[in-house]
């Protein structure tokens, strides 16, 4: 779901084509990686592997997104 909003925001602020997937998915990586930090601190125990899983997400929230974006022109990619 971050990632789908992160290109919608992206998109409001008129960022285009490759360098909207690229920045959103290093913001949504960084999220994911405050947040295993701040988990580190809450005992609940922060770990590599949670960011891989967040990241996976992220990549199949901005797949999906383009994928139906495209369909519904709601993401122009020029």
């Amino acid at each position: 779901v971050l990632g789908m909003l992160m290109m919608n925001l992206l998109k409001m602020m008129k960022i285009k084509g490759v360098k909207r997937i690229a920045l959103a998915l290093l913001i949504c990586i960084f999220c994911a990686m405050i947040d295993e930090f701040h988990q580190l601190f809450v005992h609940k125990g922060g770990t590599g592997e949670d960011v891989i899983i967040d990241s996976t997400g992220v990549i199949v929230g901005i797949g999906f997104a383009k994928f139906v974006g495209k369909r519904l022109n709601l993401y122009e990619s020029k």
